[in-house]
C-alpha cells in the first residue's frame, strides 16, 4: 500500500515534464520563467519534511499520510483549472508541502513494518515505486496530453485519490506510535493478530506517564512469555537487550517492532 501511494504521488510529481511546453504556452510563460515552479516546489517539500512528517509521532503515521495525500490530490485537481503562473505556484506549493509530509512517513512505516533483515529491502522496494510513478507520469501524460495540459493533471490526482479511498482501508497505522497510546491498546492486539494469528496478547499491560526524558513509554509485558515458535519472546530481563532512549528494547525477530519496556 506504501508503494501504491508512492508511486501515483511520484506520478503528480513527474508528470510536469511530460507537458511542459504545452503548459507554459498555455499560462502564457517562457520555459525560462517557468523554471521557478521547481524551485518553489523543492522549497515545499522541504518544509513539509521538516514541519509535517514530524506531526507523525504525535498523531500518528497513517493520519499524516491520508490527510496529505488527499490535500496532494486535491491541489493537483485544482492545478489543472489554473488561470496564471502565480496561483500555479501557489498551488504547487502547498501540494509538495503536504507530500513533504506524507511521503517519509511511507517509507519509515514500509520499514517498521519489516523485519531487521528486511528493513532495507523494505525501502528499496519503495523507492523503485517512486520510479515507477515517474514511468506512469510519462504513459499518462503521452496518452492524454491530445486533450490538452490540463487532462494529465487532472488525472493524476483522481489516481492519487483512488489510491488514498485504497489505503483508508487497507494501510494499518504504525505499531511503534500504538505501543507509546496505552489507550489504543485493542488497536494493536488487532493488529498483531493480522500479522500472527497464533500470538496471545493477555500478559500486555498499558503503563502510565511517561520517562524522566519526556519519551512516551510503551506497553509494558507483566509476566514472562514466548509466542509464535519463539518469534516474540515476552520477559524481564532488560539486562539482555540494548535500550533506546525511552527505555524500550526490540524484539531481533519476526516481532522487533514491538517495544519492550525493561524493567
Amino acid at each position: 500500500m506504501c508503494g501504491i501511494l508512492t508511486a501515483f504521488e511520484a506520478m503528480d510529481v513527474y508528470v510536469l515534464g511530460v507537458i511542459i511546453s504545452p503548459l507554459t504556452t498555455g499560462l502564457g510563460v517562457s520555459l525560462a520563467t517557468f523554471g521557478i515552479v521547481f524551485t518553489f516546489q523543492a522549497i515545499g517539500q522541504i518544509a513539509g519534511t521538516y514541519f509535517i512528517a514530524p506531526l507523525a509521532d504525535k498523531v500518528g503515521r497513517r493520519p499524516v499520510i491520508l490527510y496529505c495525500t488527499l490535500g496532494f490530490g486535491i491541489m493537483t485537481i485544482s492545478s489543472a483549472a489554473s488561470p496564471n503562473l502565480q496561483i500555479f505556484i501557489l498551488q504547487r506549493i502547498v501540494a509538495f508541502f503536504l507530500i513533504g509530509g506524507a511521503v517519509p512517513n511511507l517509507f519509515a512505516i514500509a520499514s517498521e513494518f519489516g523485519a531487521r533483515k528486511r528493513r532495507h529491502r523494505n525501502t528499496l522496494i519503495i523507492g523503485s515505486f517512486h520510479g515507477i510513478g515517474a514511468g506512469l507520469a510519462f504513459i499518462v501524460g503521452g496518452l492524454l496530453l491530445d486533450f490538452g495540459w490540463r487532462a494529465p493533471l487532472l488525472a493524476c490526482g483522481v489516481l492519487t485519490l483512488i489510491s488514498l479511498a485504497l489505503a483508508f482501508f487497507f494501510m494499518p497505522e504504525s505499531m511503534r506510535f500504538l505501543l507509546t497510546k496505552p489507550e489504543r491498546e485493542d488497536q494493536l492486539r488487532k493488529l498483531v493478530q493480522v500479522i500472527d494469528a497464533s500470538v496471545n496478547f493477555s500478559s500486555i499491560k498499558a503503563p502510565a506517564g511517561r520517562n524522566s526524558d519526556g519519551q512516551a513509554r510503551c506497553l509494558q509485558p507483566i509476566q514472562p512469555r514466548t509466542y509464535a515458535n519463539n518469534a516474540l519472546t515476552v520477559d524481564h530481563r532488560s539486562a539482555d537487550y540494548l535500550h533506546d532512549r525511552s527505555g524500550c528494547t526490540m524484539d531481533s525477530n519476526l516481532f522487533e517492532h514491538l517495544w519492550r519496556c525493561g524493567s
